[in-house]
Order: structure tokens, then C-alpha cells, then sequence
């Protein structure tokens, strides 16, 4: 019974380093996996918010411009006015309106008014002539700029340039030891199925090894020429 026991809690160590160890694998594995999720997640979200802001920017625009257009025909003298009527639109930060030939006729910062456009980004924007409606920065800050042509019968008299403040919609990746949580949480019930399909094994094995060492010893025995030899020796009957 004392010679068992060694062997015993020998096996039974060597099944649960093994099943450590299986489990240490594929927790790791599980780990990358939910970071993995996490992080595709985080893009959907961001993705979807930057949709719902370029939506409502392009809305905002659309619906400013056609005040401006409206305006750019009765009475020009109005449209700066128009302009600073228009600053209190959720999220508007700077409004510009450019006539064909780049000059401000209307802006936000009244000290624009008057200026030519000539940089290479406006010369992009009004050479495409529709819509336009992409990421930019201004003073260092993300912002939503949207270009909206004013147009009349097909013709396009000024573009109305908007932009909008990017809203920090940021969303964080959750903390490593939270998913640490999640990954033992999901790992218990996997680490005791690995110790007992280990353990069975272990034991299926070393009784079949036990089981052929047996046989083994058997035929040895059977197969001794100790019969013969015991006879060999026995003296003779006179």
C-alpha cells in the first residue's frame, strides 16, 4: 500500500500539471480571441458614430445652403447675416460662403470676408463641383467639412464651405484584468473537463500497460524450462 501511494500522487501531479498546462494554451488562445473582439468592436462603434455625424453634418448643410441660396438671390448684402444666424447649429464651428472666382463674400470670422481662396484643398473641393463631404482639421483639431455648391438652374453661383466639430466619441477597450475575469470565468469548467478526460486516460493506460506486462510475465513463466530442469536433478530409483 506504501509503494502505491508515491506512484499514485505521481500521476495524479503529472495529470494536473498536464491539464494546467492544455488549459494555460487554449486560455491564452481564448484571450487573443476576445481582445481580438474587442478591438472589432470598438472600429464598428466608431465606424457607426462618424456615420451618424457625417448624416446630421450633411443635413445641417444642405439645409443652410439652401437658406443661402435664397438669400444670394434677393439680397446680397444679407448673407452675412444669414451666416451669423446660422452659428448656433449644433456642432457648427466656422461657415464660409465663396463665390466662382474664390472670394469670401460671407464668413464666420469677418475678417475673411473679402479674401481670395487659393489653397490647393478649396481648388480640389470646387473643381469637383457637387457635394463634398470628408474629415479634415483646422488649428490642429479633427473636424467635418462639408461643401455644399449654390446652385441655380444647373448653374453654380457660390459654394457654402461648413465645418463641424468632430465629437469625441471614443470609446475604451476594456481593462486587461477584466478580460483576464472573463477568460478564467470561461476556462474553469474547461480545465475540469481536461483533468478528468486527462486523468481517465492516464488511468486507461497505465492499466493496459499494467494489463501487458502482466501477459508478458505470464508467458515467461509458462515458456521456463524449470520443469525440466527440477526433474533433471531429482535422483534415480534403484
Amino acid at each position: 500500500m506504501s509503494a502505491k501511494r508515491p506512484g499514485l500522487f505521481r500521476t495524479m501531479a503529472l495529470t494536473i500539471a498536464i491539464s494546467m498546462l492544455t488549459t494555460l494554451v487554449i486560455g491564452s488562445l481564448l484571450y487573443y480571441t476576445l481582445k481580438r473582439q474587442d478591438v472589432a468592436h470598438l472600429q464598428d462603434a466608431e465606424r457607426m458614430a462618424d456615420q451618424a455625424v457625417e448624416q446630421q453634418a450633411v443635413a445641417a448643410s444642405q439645409v443652410i445652403a439652401a437658406v443661402s441660396r435664397s438669400v444670394l438671390h434677393s439680397d446680397l448684402s444679407r448673407l452675412q447675416d444669414t451666416v451669423n444666424m446660422v452659428q448656433s447649429t449644433a456642432g457648427l464651428r466656422d461657415v464660409m460662403i465663396v463665390n466662382k472666382d474664390n472670394m469670401v463674400l460671407a464668413a464666420t470670422n469677418v475678417t475673411q470676408v473679402g479674401q481670395t481662396l487659393q489653397d490647393a484643398t478649396w481648388l480640389s473641393w470646387k473643381g469637383q463641383n457637387r457635394e463634398v463631404a470628408q474629415r479634415a482639421a483646422q488649428s490642429g483639431q479633427p473636424v467635418f467639412a462639408v461643401v455644399e455648391p449654390l446652385k441655380d438652374k444647373g448653374e453654380t453661383l457660390a459654394w457654402a464651405i461648413l465645418v463641424f466639430a468632430v465629437p469625441d466619441h471614443a470609446i475604451a477597450l476594456r481593462p486587461p484584468e477584466e478580460r483576464v475575469r472573463e477568460t478564467a470565468r470561461l476556462m474553469a469548467p474547461i480545465f475540469l473537463f481536461v483533468l478528468m478526460g486527462i486523468g481517465f486516460a492516464m488511468k486507461l493506460a497505465a492499466a493496459s500497460i499494467r494489463k501487458q506486462i502482466q501477459g508478458l510475465m505470464a508467458s515467461v513463466l509458462t515458456e521456463s524450462p524449470q520443469a525440466e530442469t527440477d526433474e533433471e536433478w531429482l535422483p534415480k530409483a534403484s
